[in-house]
């Protein structure tokens, strides 16, 4: 049970690293717009992973990823 809910916290991560991956990657090519209709994000996520990219440099795609889940559980 307990590694259930490990597997499916690891997903979700998995799933956020990669969405920010793109952000990232597109970020400055496409507005916000399109980059919400991408990610199929959400606006208050996609603000929360600009600021993380733009004020902490330090944090990889894993490390935002972690912070944006535990600011939305």
């Amino acid at each position: 049970m307990k590694l259930d809910l490990r597997d499916r916290e690891h997903e979700k991560i998995g799933a956020y690293a990669e969405r920010i991956a793109v952000i990232k990657e597109l970020r400055g090519v496409v507005d916000e717009n399109a980059l919400l209709k991408i990610t199929k994000g959400d606006k208050n996520i996609l603000d929360r992973i600009i600021y993380f990219i733009d004020n902490d440099p330090d944090c990889d795609d894993l490390d935002i990823a972690e912070k944006i889940l535990d600011e939305t559980e």
